[in-house]
């Protein structure tokens, strides 16, 4: 064997860019290659199974085990190679049921072990159905680590009286007081929920939260976990009504940075701390109806480290008006929300006005529109971009890009722009003439894209003009630069995700 391979640290960049299902195979090769590939392969588990099919059957032939000293020496090797994976295992998801949770109450009476996993950094539970809460209380010691810094928690069932099981879920959060990240996503009755306030404010170490309750989250808990110091993002959807909750205290968020919420349009003022200067970037997806703008508390005085501002579910043009004040804003999307009929459109007047409005700004996605006439913006109009935003490497909007041919006019060129998702633009045969323009407008473009979808995700179902917009792309030859931007890695995209 080549001395290299003795050195750890090669070894160890080498596997962890190795493909996990080539793991296996390496793991062969020879007595330095196998501890250190056997660790990544256990090191994260798909599903409990896989770990209950390791187990030693000791006790269902427990009396005929006694009888031989041999077999009872197997079993205990068997233990001892039990013990040696889970210690491997960092990353686990697996659902929970009456039959995964007789199983794992076996191994704890037959192994005599506290924790199943001991290093166990990320647990992802699936509850598929009710359970009685000392069972719980059970299968959660046993699953939770001391160092266990990732729990996330799914219960989607018809709550039914009694049901034990949110209040399990949340009296065994004190056993992982190092958490750093907490999800809980699913039904929790109305008189359980505020009991998560205190449970999540007694974590030293919590940065995260995502809360999504069913039928609703109380505004005492959004109060009680205001004032966790840590805290650095937060998820909020389905806030219960504010009308039936007491005057609280202030909401105020030391430490926060990301903000989303999803729920009603009237709530959003709930939530929001007064004034906040640590806060940089906020999601709202709104519902329903209100007279209130659930922008009107958002001012730049409170808010003066605002850059990122995803808005779906927008009504009016006068709901985004209070973020015009935001000149520091550098990344912004826009959803408006339409109950039926075709997918609005944006007018030139309001693309300049953003324009104007955001000087640093160097992602911009406009989805549909405002407005429901057959009015686009054609490719010239996109020209205010070019006067207004210098740093604008990012742009999605939907354009008229029909009777390119016929234009006349001058260009502004944007040499920032560096990608450019069209849509649903509208776009005719004359392909070359298109493209023409825009290598004329955006000379260092080095992506295009005409997909309609949210910022990260596939387009559903084919998109008007698909074949010409497909010719375009190929017409193009987009520049090859050392100076490469990636979406994937913005605070925009990372803030478009709001899975729960």
């Amino acid at each position: 064997m080549h001395h290299t391979w003795n050195v750890p640290e090669i070894l160890e960049e080498i596997l962890k860019v190795t493909a996990k299902t080539d793991l296996p195979n390496m793991a062969r090769v020879c007595r330095a290659f196998w501890p250190r590939a056997a660790r990544l392969i256990w090191e994260v588990v798909p599903s409990i199974t896989h770990w209950l099919a390791l187990v030693p059957r000791d006790k269902e032939h427990s009396e005929h085990l006694k009888a031989s000293e041999f077999e009872h020496h197997s079993i205990s090797s068997e233990w001892e190679r039990f013990r040696f994976y889970a210690a491997f295992v960092k990353d686990l998801t697996t659902n929970i049921n009456h039959e995964n949770v007789t199983s794992l109450l076996d191994v704890q009476s037959s192994s005599e072990q506290t924790v199943l996993f001991p290093n166990l950094d990320r647990a992802y539970l699936t509850l598929e159905q009710p359970l009685p809460q000392a069972e719980i209380r059970r299968v959660f010691s046993l699953l939770m680590a001391p160092n266990l810094a990732v729990l996330r928690c799914n219960y989607h069932f018809f709550l039914t009286a009694p049901d034990e099981t949110p209040a399990a879920i949340i009296e065994s959060l004190k056993l992982t007081p190092l958490i750093e990240s907490f999800r809980f996503s699913g039904s929790m009755p109305s008189h359980i929920a505020p009991l998560l306030g205190p449970a999540l404010s007694s974590m030293s170490q919590l940065r995260s939260i995502r809360l999504y309750i069913s039928p609703g989250l109380p505004l005492e808990v959004v109060q009680a976990i205001s004032q966790i110091p840590t805290l650095e993002s937060v998820l909020i959807g389905v806030i219960q009504d504010p009308k039936q909750t007491p005057s609280l205290g202030p909401i105020t968020y030391p430490s926060l940075k990301e903000l989303r919420y999803v729920s009603r349009r009237d709530a959003l003022r709930w939530i929001l701390p007064t004034a906040n200067p640590t806060i940089e970037a906020i999601t709202a997806v709104l519902s329903g109806q209100s007279d209130i703008n659930p922008f009107d508390a958002l001012r730049p005085a409170k808010y003066p480290n605002l850059t990122t501002v995803n808005a779906r579910g927008i009504l009016n043009w006068d709901e985004i008006t209070p973020l015009l004040a935001f000149k520091g804003l550098k990344e912004l999307s826009i959803t408006p929300y339409f109950l039926a009929g075709d997918r609005g459109h944006w007018s030139t007047s309001e693309a300049r006005l953003l324009a104007e409005s955001f000087p640093l700004l160097e992602m911009l996605v406009l989805k549909d529109g405002l407005h429901c006439f057959n009015i686009l913006l054609t490719l010239p109009d996109l020209d205010c971009f070019a006067q207004h935003c210098p740093r604008l490497w990012y742009l999605g909007v939907s354009v008229d890009a029909r009777a390119a041919h016929t234009f006349k006019g001058t260009v502004t060129q944007h040499f920032a722009i560096r990608e450019v998702c069209l849509q649903e633009s509208e776009v005719d045969g004359h392909e070359a003439a298109v493209a023409d323009m825009i290598k004329r407008m955006w000379p260092n473009l080095q992506k295009g894209t005409r997909m309609y979808c949210e910022l990260g995700e596939e387009p559903l179902g084919q998109v008007r003009s698909e074949a010409h917009w497909d010719k375009i792309w190929s017409l193009l030859d987009f520049a090859e630069t050392d100076e490469r931007f990636d979406y994937t890695s913005t605070k925009l995209y990372k803030m478009s995700q709001i899975e729960f």
